[in-house]
């Protein structure tokens, strides 16, 4: 009995049921059609020493990887550095970006566990993006031999 009662109330409110319909399709289809995509690109780094790096290299011992750890806190220190920045600037300055743009577009992953880091770069076209999360990883590992 029950299960009919609320059957013939949904069909006295059938307007109320389409119109709430139409309603949410209409607001759905708006915020597809307004909303830009936003891309993201990124480019992974791998800390390892040269010299342990050597394939007679049997194990890392705890120091290694406490080091590594620390110099992946450092290095994204140096990618957000004017000088590293400057040169991606550079490098893409055919998409006519400025050193605030290309800042605010980049961020660094740390992984605590691990001895990669990732640059990503977001911002709504996939062409600038790529570009600058690889000139990015490019220009930041030129700064390195540079300073060694």
């Amino acid at each position: 009995m029950e299960i009919r009662r609320l059957f013939f109330s949904l069909v006295r409110k059938w307007w109320l049921i389409g119109l709430l319909a139409i309603l949410g399709g209409v607001i759905g289809s708006l915020n597809v059609y307004y909303t830009k995509p936003v891309y993201q690109a990124e480019t992974r780094l791998y800390v390892s020493n040269s010299n342990t790096a050597a394939p007679d290299a049997k194990s890392l011992n705890p120091a290694e990887i406490k080091l590594r750890k620390e110099l992946v806190q450092q290095y994204s220190e140096i990618i957000y550095s004017r000088s590293v920045i400057s040169a991606v600037s550079e490098k893409v300055n055919k998409y006519n970006l400025s050193e605030n743009e290309i800042l605010s577009m980049i961020s660094i992953v740390i992984n605590d566990n691990s001895n990669v880091f990732t640059i990503s770069a977001r911002g709504s076209d996939p062409t600038i993006v790529a570009a600058v999360a690889n000139f990015t990883g490019g220009e930041f590992i030129a700064h390195l031999e540079k300073l060694s």
